[in-house]
């Protein structure tokens, strides 16, 4: 070859003879196929779902041919020993593939344009590819620094050129409006300039990396990687515990106690993804999405009866020999209805210091998934400000502003409760008798309903609520007397829970919504009982079953 630009320029069409046509046709495949369906169709290719179609394809196909050219020219380390200078290197580097990717991009624009009459446009897209190539570059040559700030500043350009060919068919922040058909001299003008742009920035990283050279920082990875250092040594160094009940509430959090903040982070993330998703194609509207919002609200309700029944799950003690193997093996040995291990039983600590840390476990977990949810809340309302629209209702109307609380002290109920049951190592027995009484309630109500006025029903289930409360509240005083006289509680515990009753009694009734029926009075009570009681019946039933 006569000149060091005719070389890579034939290199990577000799390298590529087999990958570039081959993922031209592959990148090609999808969009032939979508529009060989739609080919039978009377379609206006200017509607707003085919301009949305054309700025994916357009993203997808750029990509592949891309990557079809990557593997063609392969890394820009193969051409650093050779007598020539860094910019040299990168600037015919980056014109073979620049050339290559925007005659691709012409070419499958042209061919969609033919073969369907899409009107894609041809012009704008080709020279994107030149910009979208040089900014590629800069990302891949700071392959070799392995840094995460080097990929950071490195993968910027790609994100913000996407972002701008978003404009191009529109705004910045919205789904595509028009097609991206006339280009601009100020247009061209920015393109140009940013290809200038990350041709330098691509040379400053290459001419470190050709020398061996570190690529300098703000210090910013540094003070991370020695931050990181630091929480792993403090892992597999920790620091002693202050007290045996200390190291039982640390391993309940870490066991057991973040199972709830985890499954709820999980199912806000998707569902938060869904909702920008469909507000962002225009499927739903913010209103319906709020709905759906609080929903989850009472949906982490039902998470924390799966997280209290995992709170109670008891693990058979082993020998010391094979204490290794325990986490491991904890899946198949967790029971809901076994009695407590020697080793729980005899770790120097009282009931109520054990029942005080599964309590506090109880309570983080609960408040932080609470918190997760009321973040979302919180942000839904400030969507509604800024955008100026309002929901169908702000709080379900059968409850009113009793909802927030309901959201707030409904984890706590089922995961203290239902973790009191798996503690007192008769969980199953006791969950099975009240699920079969429960269930036998309804089938009763339902058989009475065949035979009587629907007043009649309502009369028998009120009766039979008000027992029921009346049952709950008698149980509750007798486990508060029965846990005072065994000292597993404080004297300042048991006032503060008695205040705590009556004070959560009389804002529920306050805060009834109107037309409350009385239902829900006996309701309430039953409620309010299930948020205090766990104070006394949890270091009950830990007793219970440490010492049967």
């Amino acid at each position: 070859m006569k000149s060091l630009p005719q070389a890579l320029l034939w290199e990577t069409v000799a390298h590529g003879r087999w990958s570039l046509p081959g993922l031209f046709l592959v990148a090609n495949l999808l969009p032939l196929a979508v529009y060989g369906a739609l080919s039978g169709l009377t379609i206006d290719s200017k509607m707003h779902e085919f301009i949305v179609l054309q700025v994916g394809f357009l993203q997808i196909v750029l990509v592949q041919l891309a990557f079809g050219i990557v593997v063609a020219q392969g890394p820009l380390s193969r051409l650093y020993t050779l007598p020539i200078s860094t910019n040299s290197i990168v600037a015919w580097h980056t014109f073979s593939g620049a050339i290559i990717l925007a005659l691709e991009i012409a070419a499958a624009s042209w061919l969609f344009n033919t073969l369907f009459n899409v009107q894609w446009p041809i012009l704008g897209p080709a020279l994107f590819a030149v910009a979208a190539w040089s900014a590629l570059q800069v990302l891949m040559s700071v392959m070799s620094f392995q840094s995460l700030y080097a990929y950071f500043l490195a993968g910027t350009p790609a994100l913000l050129m996407c972002l701008w060919l978003n404009a191009r068919y529109g705004v910045w922040f919205s789904p595509p409006k028009y097609y991206w058909s006339e280009v601009t001299p100020s247009e061209v003008v920015i393109l140009v300039c940013a290809t200038g742009i990350f041709y330098m920035m691509t040379c400053y990283s290459v001419g470190f990396a050709r020398c061996g050279e570190k690529m300098p920082t703000l210090g910013i990875g540094s003070w991370i990687e020695k931050q990181w250092e630091a929480y792993l040594l403090s892992r597999t160094a920790p620091r002693p515990f202050r007290s045996a009940a200390a190291a039982q509430f640390w391993y309940e959090w870490q066991v057991k106690g973040i199972a709830l903040p985890l499954v709820t982070s999980m199912m806000l993330f998707v569902a938060a993804g869904w909702g920008l998703g469909a507000l962002y194609l225009g499927t739903t509207t913010l209103a319906s999405a709020y709905k759906a919002l609080l929903l989850l609200g009472g949906f982490v309700s039902f998470l924390a009866c799966a997280a209290g029944l995992f709170l109670g799950l008891e693990v058979d003690a082993k020998p010391a020999g094979q204490r290794d193997q325990q986490l491991g093996d904890s899946v198949t040995d967790m029971q809901l209805d076994s009695g407590m291990g020697c080793f729980l039983s005899s770790r120097p600590f009282s009931s109520k210091e054990f029942a005080k840390a599964i309590l506090t476990v109880a309570a983080r977990s609960s408040l932080i998934a609470w918190l997760m949810w009321f973040g979302l809340f919180a942000c839904c309302h400030l969507l509604f400000s800024v955008t100026n629209q309002s929901p169908d209702y702000y709080m379900p109307p059968d409850i009113g502003i009793l909802f927030i609380p309901v959201t707030i002290l409904g984890p706590w109920v089922a995961m203290a409760n239902l973790g009191t049951l798996g503690f007192s190592g008769r969980g199953a027995r006791i969950l099975f008798g009240l699920v079969a009484g429960f269930v036998s309630y309804f089938v009763f109500l339902l058989v009475v309903r065949q035979f009587a006025d629907v007043v009649i029903v309502q009369q028998i289930h009120n009766v039979c609520s008000t027992a029921v409360a009346a049952l709950v509240v008698g149980g509750s005083i007798w486990a508060f007397v029965q846990a005072r006289k065994q000292r597993h509680i404080s004297n300042s515990t048991y006032l503060a829970s008695g205040l705590g009753f009556w004070a959560l009694l009389i804002a529920a009734i306050l805060l009834r919504p109107v037309g409350s029926q009385f239902i829900y009075y006996p309701t309430v009570v039953i409620i309010v009982s299930l948020v205090i009681v766990p104070f006394a019946t949890m270091p009950l039933a830990i007793a219970w079953n440490r010492h049967r």
